[in-house]
């Protein structure tokens, strides 16, 4: 038995003729001289990747909390700038297409629902709306489930269409809030307490006071 030359991982056996594929692993396991270092080598890269991950959502966090900061600051202002949601979600779209999701398992609570609130806010770019959506339906375990509706009907008004569970509101002719078109007034406050939200009456009521309190 020989190694064919330049390929470390093809064993030739010449006195049969045949030509045996096997891992570099498999060989190294095979021989108790390696056993150790092969051990320690994948211990060193298992902790490489940990701390490349740690670091990864450490950092992912910070951009998060910085942009959710700007969002909120800009929309409690009193000064619209549209530019905020253009930057953040051209982020948003950077950091969900690297590393997915954005889930309370790895990220925590906190931040998980920072970033929805994030996407929830990016009315630019629709698609990446329902991209992220899709995401969030598949794996409603591990984010905050109400933080579905306003996403889904954002995409929905968004897309021309009717809001399901009427967390999208517009002022009327007396200045007071009510929800754009809903698919359904009988079946909403159903569909609102599929996802732990409060009936829609209380919902209007609590908008109205807040927007009277911050007159705008």
């Amino acid at each position: 038995m020989k190694y064919a030359a330049g390929v470390p991982h093809v064993m030739i056996y010449p006195d049969s003729g045949l030509i045996k594929y096997r891992s570099v692993n498999e060989i190294i396991l095979k021989n108790t001289r390696f056993k150790w270092i092969y051990f320690l080598i994948n211990i060193n890269n298992s902790i490489r990747n940990c701390l490349i991950k740690m670091t990864d959502i450490t950092k992912i966090k910070k951009q998060i909390n910085e942009m959710f900061e700007k969002d909120q600051n800009m929309r409690f202002s009193g000064s619209w700038d549209d530019n905020i949601d253009i930057e953040n979600t051209a982020k948003m779209k950077a950091i969900f297409y690297k590393y997915g999701l954005i889930t309370i398992s790895v990220y925590g609570l906190e931040i998980s629902n920072k970033a929805s609130i994030i996407v929830q806010h990016s009315d630019k770019d629709v698609l990446f709306q329902k991209r992220y959506l899709q995401e969030m339906i598949s794996k409603k375990d591990d984010v905050k489930l109400s933080n579905i509706p306003y996403l889904y009907d954002r995409v929905n008004i968004n897309s021309g269409k009717k809001q399901k569970f009427g967390t999208q509101l517009v002022l009327d002719k007396n200045n007071k809030l009510i929800p754009k078109p809903l698919l359904s007034y009988k079946k909403v406050n159903s569909y609102r307490k599929e996802y732990g939200l409060e009936p829609l009456e209380e919902y209007l009521e609590y908008a109205n006071r807040l927007y009277s309190q911050n007159g705008k």
